[in-house]
This record gives structure tokens, sequence and C-alpha cells, in this order.
């Protein structure tokens, strides 16, 4: 999946890094989500097997929770605090001015 969503990207001229934070094989021996077979009919199935073996995973066969603190964690890595707070500010600014006005329009 990381590879064909790296591909389409391309497609539009897009370059990133993706980093795949989840399904990993360490996070199926910690987590032993059940497994599905490979799925035969895919074109990359026969690399799959190779590489991984005749059976697959699921993401959402996950705790929803888990992912949420999963993806939380990465992007926090990268979040910038100081501009993040300042954001943060200017939010509730820019709330409280909304807030004026519409007690300025209450008849």
């Amino acid at each position: 999946m990381t590879r064909d969503i790296d591909e389409r990207m391309m497609i539009f001229g897009v370059a990133l890094t993706i980093e795949r934070i989840a399904l990993n094989m360490p996070q199926i021996e910690e987590l032993q989500p059940p497994p599905n077979p490979a799925k035969l009919t895919d074109s990359r199935c026969l690399g799959y097997i190779k590489r991984y073996g005749k059976k697959s995973w699921e993401l959402d066969a996950l705790e929803p929770s888990y992912l949420t603190a999963l993806v939380e964690k990465e992007v926090l890595k990268y979040r910038n605090d100081d501009r993040w707070s300042d954001m943060l500010k200017k939010e509730d600014s820019e709330r409280q001015k909304l807030s004026d006005v519409l007690d300025d329009l209450s008849i």
C-alpha cells in the first residue's frame, strides 16, 4: 500500500516521504490481529507472499484508540509547539471576535 500511494502521487508530480507507522510486523507480533489469507487475485500477491508469507492482516483489525494514539504520537514529532501555541491563541482571539459580532447582532 505504501508503494502504491507513492506511485500514485508521482503521477501527479507530488514528491513526498511516506513514513509507514502501521501495520508493520512488530505490531502484528505484539498485537496479534486475526490473519487473513493473502489475496491471490491481487497482482502484487506473489511479491507479498515471498516477503511476508501467505497470511495478511487488515489495519482495521486494530483498536481505533491504538491507531489514534499512534497517529497522534507521530504528528507530535513534527509539530512546532511554539507555532501551535501561537495559532491556538489566534484561534481564541478570532473566536472571541466572532462572539462579539454575534452579541452586537442580537436584538
